[in-house]
């Protein structure tokens, strides 16, 4: 199950929950439940409201897309798991949720990347977590 919270870090003071395979065409916006589509039921447990998503944790075997506007319409990222993001700000999709979709995801070979890190007089703030990743600062 995909773990969703309203709040930065996963912050309790506001709404956490679990959701698992569906299509969640549109957020209650009393938060009283979420529209699965796929299923054709409204999920009741489900406390997610439009614009109000800020962290989540896709687990490995998930792939999360999510929609800037209700029924899949708009703008969409997709991520695939294993991934946990503290903080949607970093990549502009704090709050911007109205719908999204979690499917399973096929098990796809990594790609090579590099890292690259600079100095700088300013903090760097809600970088993701990349799992067990190891980088090397190069000058």
């Amino acid at each position: 199950m995909v773990t969703l919270a309203a709040g930065a870090n996963f912050d309790k003071r506001y709404w956490i929950t679990k959701l698992s395979i569906g299509e969640y065409e549109y957020f209650s916006r009393s938060g009283k439940g979420c529209d699965n589509d796929k299923e054709m039921c409204m999920e009741a447990t489900c406390k997610m409201r439009p614009r109000q998503l800020s962290s989540m944790d896709v687990p490995a075997g998930f792939q999360v897309t999510l929609y800037s506007r209700d029924y899949f319409r708009g703008s969409s990222i997709t991520y695939v798991g294993p991934v946990k993001v503290n903080n949607l700000s970093w990549e502009g999709w704090n709050d911007r949720a109205y719908s999204m979709k979690i499917t399973s995801a096929k098990k796809q070979k990594r790609s090579a990347w590099t890292m690259r890190l600079a100095k700088s007089k300013f903090g760097l703030n809600n970088l993701p977590e990349i799992g067990r990743a190891s980088c090397r600062e190069r000058v």
